[in-house]
């Protein structure tokens, strides 16, 4: 964590204050950072249900796997919060499809 820490977010290791367990990085930054991957995820998720349901699965299956791949390479490529919601979309998407669809399907 510390050399993920000194690579993209220097002023966190700057500013680091070791006031509690609970609360080491007070970085809103590094919070977006996170919670980028999360609201990709929910977006992906819900698109996932509505095009799995509407196409199938196989439509849903390449575009999160797409949509994943892209924000991969852009994220290693770049790092920006856009690339982070990308890969959680696809995430999201193929979490919905692959995990959700198949242990909540109803004959």
């Amino acid at each position: 964590m510390e050399n993920f820490l000194e690579k993209f977010f220097p002023e966190v290791v700057e500013r680091h204050h070791e006031r509690n367990n609970y609360c080491m990085y007070d970085y809103s930054g590094l919070a977006d950072f996170t919670a980028c991957l999360y609201a990709g995820g929910f977006l992906g998720t819900i698109t996932g249900a509505v095009l799995s349901r509407r196409r199938g699965r196989r439509p849903s299956i390449l575009l999160g796997g797409a949509g994943y791949l892209v924000g991969a390479v852009m994220t290693a490529a770049a790092m920006h919060l856009p690339t982070r919601i990308l890969m959680g979309f696809g995430i999201g998407m193929l979490n919905q499809v692959m995990f959700l669809n198949t242990i909540l399907l109803i004959r």
